[in-house]
């Protein structure tokens, strides 16, 4: 059957495409990811010949085909491509509409919609169950995900995109989309597609990806080289046939007329190639998976957002062995056994003890599936008035956990004192009864003065509930007395679960906010925000630093500054010899140098008016020297005949880059660039010094921040990537890129930057990121520039008389009379770093 009302050809893929890994990868993630229906579309537009005020000019009229490669995981790849006649009317959402019904028809999808669906499209469209169950189609159109290149483009390739993309519905407010770099990518929406004739509004569930928010620099060639299909070449075409080069690429609808083989391998090969990087996204993106980086597959927005969510993992885990020990003996001084459920209660039902001994017996046997079910019930009914160690977590025959009885001296485990006083008439045979209902048991503890006040004292340690308030004694006791009961639990690895017995102090860290010990802030929920304030968002307006503790946070604020880019001798460099010089891997070295904060405790130093001679004896007591993470708020000035700033001031007009003079007052700085400035002999005078609480970067991994632990893991994961598929493959090239993106993301929103939302007109700032670190953001581009002054020095010592033009965050331009010997330059860095100890 036909859906398809345009002209059009059907790509019926070969098996050996069909098992294409980047393809093929959609298939083993259908169970990881929602059922999404994946379409990838590309349009292609003629180029006319047009008046000098129109160049560069494109319309709706001026397309000629839109091309589609649909995938729905478990079912094969076909591409559709749409042709549009010179005088046929502009594409419309129904088009791709008839793509989707068009594709589920041919690959014999036969699903249909849930109840649930129904009742859940009905109440996003604000319809009636029965309205939603006459304009569905009849064959389940499951949620889909449209996959792009720089896809705005294609996007306002429907005459009537501006309808689904915006809530308004009118022409002059389309400027909604949300854009990051020029990429286009959307929130879920739901949305009606109308038939032209109007007769029909098919209720779909959409999501917009773009390829270009995902990949390297390099455009859509660069994209296909990574997944090894390159892009096709016109000007053959051009010189076979006696045109001109680039004919044909400006000259589509004649391509299509004389070429048409050729033209729709080359119309199809765009959204091919974005399919399959989409592919390779994800099974990149599953090696992070199954190192349990991942809490669950995603399709990211963003390359960036997927290194977050690395550093997100890293963020959750505890700062230091000892910490939760610590905190759970300041809190409980070594009782808190006194708080859980006893061992067993050794008490004996008051009637039916023979049937209780019965139950026991006929429950052992948890090999039968029966006997696993009611195991189930019976922790569903019986947990409250179990004893601790009576639940076992268990992994049943597909590898998924499982809640099971502790049978072993079970009838000393059960409080049946409390279990029939709550419910007198209870019968045993009640408990394997599903509609049998029982109350339950909440116990009253008595918590002391003392652990109460303890508990007080530490309450900002743990996480928030979901009203943002602090936790109380009697709740997180609660939890402890709750948990108890468990004498296993599990753990997730990728798609694997892990059961194990949990240590004494297992599930008070699952109650801490281990995220805050890390970044030292948490969200609140004001009634009233700014008008660039995003509802359900968290920005710079809803961050709450904890100033207690993090008392660096407003100041790192100010100290960072990002990238610099400084020209000190423009003009004609008329020396024999130029050097482009770059710090290799500038932000990744960077990472390994930034020491774990904690700033849920007391900062290190935190001192005022510090003279340079007292800041002379203090530097030795640094637990981290030069790169000691600190801020500072300092008077400067470089000595005379200096011929570059080491340092950049943040400047306080907004937008304005940073200053780099001679002389500064207040300046606020990263306590990396006041020793910088220590060592060209400035005269410095510190008004206040703060040096958070942090490890000793000693070569261990684990003593380095967060975003820096992601960033090893991908340089590991990139020379391994080497090793097996090349210097130069892609799969270096991206995990290259998750590892940079780590540092852009520690600033993220730090700025009051804003971005245009998806479904309004409305422009809101930037939101934070989970990395989100003004400490350790100025950190990394202070180390940065620490770099690089020192190089610049080292080759002032070693080539004198030379110049150096310009100067970037992670770079030089150096021009002298001689050419630089690396082995040279590597010696004399050895050997300062050996005078250094």
């Amino acid at each position: 059957m036909d859906y398809i009302p345009k002209d059009y050809d059907p790509i019926l893929y070969s098996n050996a495409v069909q098992q294409n890994p980047n393809l093929k990868v959609f298939d083993g993630l259908k169970d990881s990811i929602l059922d999404y229906l994946f379409v990838a579309d590309d349009s292609e537009w003629e180029s006319p010949i047009v008046t000098t005020d129109e160049v560069g000019t494109r319309k709706q009229e001026d397309i000629i085909s839109h091309q589609y490669v649909a995938k729905l995981p478990g079912y094969p790849a076909i591409g559709y491509i749409l042709y549009r006649n010179k005088n046929d009317k502009p594409f419309k959402f129904w088009d791709l509409l008839s793509v989707v019904k068009q594709y589920l028809n041919d690959i014999g999808y036969k699903a249909h919609y849930t109840d649930q669906e129904i009742k859940s499209y009905a109440k996003k469209l604000c319809k009636s169950n029965d309205y939603i169950k006459q304009h569905l189609f009849p064959v389940r159109i499951p949620p889909i995900m449209m996959v792009g290149y720089f896809g705005g483009v294609d996007v306002s390739a429907y005459e009537d995109w501006y309808k689904y993309l915006e809530k308004s519905g009118r022409k002059k407010d389309a400027n909604v989309i949300t854009l990051y770099q020029h990429a286009f990518f959307t929130r879920q929406f739901v949305t009606e597609i109308v038939s032209p004739d109007h007769h029909r509004k098919v209720p779909v569930t959409l999501q917009y990806r773009d390829m270009m928010a995902l990949g390297p620099q390099g455009g859509l060639k660069k994209l296909g080289e990574m997944v090894k299909q390159p892009k096709v070449d016109t000007t053959v075409w051009d010189e076979e046939d006696g045109k001109p080069s680039g004919y044909y690429k400006t000259h589509m609808r004649e391509l299509l007329q004389v070429r048409p083989d050729d033209y729709q391998r080359y119309s199809m090969n765009d959204a091919e190639i974005t399919l399959k990087y989409l592919g390779f996204v994800l099974r990149m993106e599953q090696e992070v998976y199954e190192a349990g980086l991942l809490k669950q597959m995603y399709i990211p927005a963003t390359l960036t957002g997927l290194s977050d969510q690395l550093t997100n993992h890293y963020l959750n885990e505890k700062y230091s062995h000892g910490q939760v020990k610590k905190i759970t003996q300041s809190i409980f001084n070594d009782q808190m056994e006194q708080y859980l459920r006893p061992k067993y209660y050794n008490q004996m039902p008051t009637n039916s003890d023979e049937d209780w001994k019965k139950l026991i017996i006929s429950i052992k046997n948890t090999k039968r599936k029966s006997i696993v079910k009611e195991h189930q019930l019976l922790v569903k009914k019986l947990s409250s008035f179990l004893s601790s160690g009576s639940i076992i977590i268990s992994l049943n025959d597909k590898g998924k956990p499982i809640e099971l009885l502790n049978t072993d001296k079970l009838m000393r485990r059960i409080n049946f004192n409390e279990l029939y006083k709550l419910n007198p008439r209870l019968k045993v045979n009640d408990l394997l009864d599903p509609r049998k209902r029982i109350r339950h048991y909440s116990p009253s503890i008595n918590v002391n003065d003392k652990v109460r006040l303890a508990f007080n004292a530490n309450a900002y340690r743990f996480k928030r509930k979901s009203s943002n308030e602090l936790l109380t004694c009697n709740e997180f006791v609660s939890y402890l007395w709750q948990q108890s009961v468990y004498k296993t639990t599990y753990k997730k690895k990728g798609d694997n679960y892990q059961v194990f017995k949990p240590g004494q102090f297992y599930w008070v860290e699952k109650e801490l906010n281990l995220f805050a010990t890390h970044n030292g802030y948490y969200f609140k929920e004001a009634n009233k925000y700014s008008a660039k304030h995003e509802k359900g968002i968290h920005d710079m307006s809803t961050l709450q630093a904890d100033e207690a503790y993090n008392q660096a946070f407003s100041m790192a604020l100010k100290a960072y500054t990002g990238g610099q880019n400084l020209c000190y001798n423009p003009g004609l460099i008329h020396k024999p010899y130029v050097y482009d010089i770059d710090l290799k891997s500038s932000y990744v070295n960077a990472g390994h140098l930034i020491p774990d904060l904690k700033l849920d405790d007391s900062a290190k130093f935190n001192d005022t008016d510090i003279s340079k001679s007292d800041f002379k004896k203090l530097l030795p007591t640094l637990p981290n020297g030069v790169f000691t993470v600190g801020v500072a708020d300092v008077d400067y000035k470089l000595p005379d005949g200096i011929e570059r700033a080491s340092a950049g001031v943040k400047a306080t007009v907004k937008n304005a880059t940073p200053r780099y003079v001679l002389e500064h007052k207040r300046a606020i700085l990263p306590l990396t660039t006041v020793i910088d400035l220590f060592n060209h002999n400035s005269e410095i005078y510190i008004h206040r010094l703060i040096v958070p609480e942090q490890k000793r970067l000693d070569g261990n991994l684990a003593n380095i921040c967060p975003s820096g632990r992601a960033q090893d893991w991908t340089l590991q994961h990139r020379n391994l990537a080497k090793k097996n598929y090349g210097n130069k493959s892609a799969e270096q090239e991206l995990f290259k890129l998750l590892g940079n993106g780590a540092y852009g993301k520690t600033a993220q929103g730090l700025n009051a930057k804003t971005s245009k939302a998806f479904g309004t007109k409305n422009s809101y700032y930037v939101p934070v990121s989970r990395s989100t670190n003004p400490l350790v953001a100025m950190q990394y581009t202070a180390i940065a520039r620490y770099q690089v002054n020192f190089l610049m020095d080292l080759l002032d010592h070693l080539y004198p008389n030379n110049l150096i033009p310009s100067v970037t965050t992670d770079g030089f331009i150096w021009a002298g009379n001689h050419p630089l010997d690396k082995k040279e330059i590597v010696k004399a860095i050895k050997k300062l770093h050996l005078s250094n100890g």
